[in-house]
Order: structure tokens, then C-alpha cells, then sequence
């Protein structure tokens, strides 16, 4: 009987195929853009209007997605009550929020019901009233979550992290809000920003269970008529040259553990090398078998976990390493990611980690298209950051046709260690005394502002 070796990973040699769904493009008869997916195996239908503005234009922090929270509160003809019962008698679920580069209002119900739940849809996005009293119980409700954010260590590392590798842009300030923040946003302010997110490109993917001719019908029988001439939005500055190593700290009192965010920006999604990258940042730190989590998890038992990932946003991609460890194993556990991202730079991968994160990443398309939803996250992403309508096709042949040669090109060129900012959450006087070998530590305090 052939004996099965136990430590040794299978890796298989086979890739699987991928085709992107089918899907149709058309316009209503004021100019917006509808994109729908047809799905007959399941009885459900989705809807989503993106507008192409988010968080990066709000003047006050948190107004983008406090107001759009607001859209599903009241109408001039429903109150925030009736919304919410006409939604659950249909079994729907209706949401609206905002991101860095969009503000998204969807709604997912059985498809029999699709007409009722357009007509909900359309007249929250079209008619909201920003009623005082649900803007007084909004506030209260944001207030809290400001106050639960800050006694959680991740969220204080990322925000120092964000505030130092963006300083000076729109993308350092905070986008859940502040107290500060959300005391003084009015009626006014939601108002006004609402109005601006009118004169926006927006929009629609409609996915599941209709036809395309159904879908467009629907949508013209109810966003036909409103307004659309969409403007340009404004120049925003460039993002920060950091030329050095930044650290900075936050105080987290008597924290026994260390959250800690490192990272650098890099090149934009866009970028012919993009799909390259993510396959090499998979062996450095996506996988759960990455280097990273393997040293800092399995060898020293610093940490649960440790991972790197890549925030996409439209004017900018960082690559970011994410890990909470022992307060004691704080500058041992920098180093050693230090060390990793120099690893990556100037040494190739094995072959077992290239084809390993090959696998890996093709096998992640495959399930990023088992619903339609998921097809339509994907159309989201395309229109919205203007990218070619076969670009995840190429992308997954990118991946399938990379050579070893090719990746180690480019851990070469997109792995750096200089221009990388270290931030930190923990007892303060642990991390200024562990992390000064990196750099001067400057100490940021969030409060409740």
C-alpha cells in the first residue's frame, strides 16, 4: 500500500478555467448606466445604485456615510418605521453606506417581489427627508460606535497608520467619524452633501433572477424620470512622497498586547504588474500558510495569526502587514516582518510557494463567482475604478501564464523596506522603548476627536 506523506503539502499541477459570467450593458433614457447578470437558478434578485463619490470628498469626517445611513430613514412619503416593515413583510433587506470612492444603496428580495422593493428603493434614494429626529438618533448611534472603536486596537494602529501614510491627503482622515464630528453635523450638512452626490455618476447592477429587458424596464419606471448630468468631481492634492521610515504609537494603557500595522504604497490596481504582486504578497503574508504568519504563529507563538494584505482604493494601493502580538515580542515582531519584506526583495520564492500561491490565488476566482452578488462586487469594481471590461480575464491569465522568473522580477522592484511606516497600539512606554530602533516614535493621541 502506498504510504501518504502527511508533511508534505499537495500541490496540483492543474489550473482551473475562468470565464467571467455574461453580462449586459445598457442605458436608460436619462444616461444611466445599468449592468445586469441573469441568474435563473435561484429565486432572488439584486439591485444596487453606486454613486461615484464617497468618503474622500466629505468636509466633515463621517458625513459621507452618516447621510447615506439616512437615505433608508425616512422619505416624503414613508417614515423610517414604514421602511422597515414594508422591507421585512417582503423578506427584503435594503442598505445604504459609503466607502472611500462610492456611496452604495442595494436591496435584495425574492424576485416576485422585485417591483415592490424597486419602488422602496427609488423613493429612499430619491426622496429622503433627513429627518431631525432620525439625525438625532443616528447621531446618538454613531456617538456610541466612535466610543466602542476607540477601545479596540486594531482600528487605533490602522488610524494612526492611515493618518501618517496619507498625511496631507484626503485618504488620512477618518472616515467612521469622530465625536467631534458627528456632534456638529446638521440637517444642513446632509442635505448639501446629498445634493452634491446628485450632480454624480451613478450607476445601477441588477443581478439574479429577471431578464435583462425586465430589469431595464423596472429601473426606467422608476429612476427614468429623476435628473442626471453628471459633474466632474474635484482635484484633490497628490499623494505624500515618504522617502523614510515613519513610526508612530498610540496608547492603548496597559495593553498586554501589541496591535501593530505595517505597510507602504505601492502600485495602483491598474498596473500591469498588479496581478504579479498580489501572487507574490500571497507567499509573503495572504495565505495562511505565508511566511509571515508561519514565523510570527507557528515558530514563536507571537501572535494568532499575521497577515499582509493590499487596500485598494482608486487613487491608491498599500500593501499592509496586520498582527496583534505579545507586548513583550513588539520590536522582535517588527523585525522579523522587516526582515521577511527584505527576504522577499532580494531573494526568489521556492517553486513548492510559487505554485502553492498560484493555486491559491485561481482557485480564490472561482469562488469570488459562485453568486450573482459576487459577480456583481466584481462589475462594482470595474465601472467604478474604470477599468477594462475584461480586466479580471486578464488578470486570471496574468496569474496562469506568470513564470518563476517573472515573479522574482517583481518582488525585486514592488518589496521595500525604506519608505514604510510602522504604527503601533499598546502600553506606550513598551512600545517607545521597542520600537526606537526603527525610528523616532512619534506618539499620536485619537481622544474622542
Amino acid at each position: 500500500m502506498t504510504q501518504l506523506d502527511r508533511s508534505v503539502s499537495p500541490i496540483s499541477q492543474d489550473f482551473p478555467t475562468f470565464i467571467f459570467p455574461e453580462f449586459t450593458e445598457q442605458l436608460l433614457s436619462n444616461g444611466i448606466k445599468v449592468y445586469v447578470v441573469e441568474d435563473s437558478t435561484q429565486p432572488l434578485v439584486s439591485i444596487s445604485l453606486t454613486i461615484k463619490s464617497g468618503s474622500t470628498f466629505e468636509p466633515i469626517d463621517g458625513l459621507a456615510r452618516f447621510a447615506a445611513r439616512l437615505f433608508t430613514r425616512g422619505t416624503t412619503t414613508r417614515t423610517a418605521t414604514q421602511i422597515a416593515d414594508e422591507i421585512d413583510s417582503l423578506g427584503a433587506s435594503i442598505s445604504s453606506s459609503a466607502g472611500w470612492d462610492a456611496t452604495q444603496t442595494c436591496i435584495q428580495c425574492l424576485a416576485e417581489f422585485t417591483d415592490t422593493a424597486t419602488a422602496v428603493l427609488a423613493d429612499c434614494f430619491l426622496n429622503p427627508t433627513f429627518d431631525v429626529t432620525e439625525i438625532d438618533r443616528l447621531r446618538k448611534q454613531s456617538l456610541a460606535q466612535v466610543h466602542q472603536l476607540s477601545a479596540d486596537p486594531n482600528y487605533l494602529a490602522s488610524t494612526a497608520f492611515y493618518r501618517e501614510i496619507f498625511l496631507g491627503h484626503p485618504y488620512s482622515h477618518r472616515r467612521h467619524g469622530s465625536s467631534e464630528s458627528y456632534a456638529r453635523i446638521t440637517r444642513e450638512d446632509c442635505s448639501r452633501w446629498y445634493e452634491h452626490l446628485q450632480t454624480q455618476e451613478r450607476f445601477f447592477i441588477v443581478a439574479g433572477n429577471i431578464t435583462t429587458q425586465g430589469a431595464v424596464e423596472l429601473l426606467e419606471k422608476y429612476f427614468g424620470n429623476s435628473t442626471y448630468s453628471p459633474k466632474s468631481l474635484p482635484t484633490i492634492p497628490m499623494l505624500p512622497n515618504i522617502t523614510s521610515q515613519h513610526v508612530v504609537a498610540i496608547d492603548k494603557p496597559e495593553s498586554l498586547q501589541t496591535t501593530l500595522v505595517i505597510g507602504y504604497n505601492t502600485i495602483e490596481a491598474t498596473h500591469p504588474d498588479y496581478p504579479v504582486l498580489i501572487l507574490a504578497n500571497s507567499i509573503f503574508g495572504g495565505m495562511f500558510s505565508s511566511r509571515i504568519n508561519e514565523l510570527l504563529r507557528e515558530k514563536h507563538g507571537f501572535t494568532y495569526g499575521a497577515r499582509s494584505t493590499i487596500d485598494d482604493r482608486k487613487l491608491a494601493s498599500t500593501v499592509m502587514v496586520i498582527t496583534s502580538v505579545g507586548a513583550e515580542a513588539t520590536g522582535q515582531s517588527v523585525r522579523i516582518i522587516l526582515e521577511e519584506l527584505e527576504r522577499m526583495k532580494t531573494e526568489p520564492v521556492s517553486i513548492d510557494e510559487f505554485q502553492t500561491a498560484k493555486q491559491y490565488l485561481l482557485g480564490s476566482f472561482a469562488r469570488d463567482l459562485e453568486t450573482p452578488h459576487d459577480v456583481s462586487n466584481l462589475l462594482q469594481t470595474i465601472e467604478l475604478y474604470d477599468f477594462p471590461k475584461n480586466y479580471y480575464t486578464d488578470y486570471f491569465n496574468t496569474i496562469v501564464g506568470l513564470s518563476y522568473d517573472e515573479l522574482y522580477t517583481a518582488q525585486k522592484q514592488y518589496f521595500q523596506t525604506s519608505s514604510i511606516v510602522i504604527s503601533a497600539a499598546g502600553a506606550i512606554e513598551n512600545l517607545q522603548k521597542q520600537l526606537a530602533e526603527f525610528g523616532i516614535v512619534t506618539v499620536i493621541e485619537l481622544d474622542s476627536k
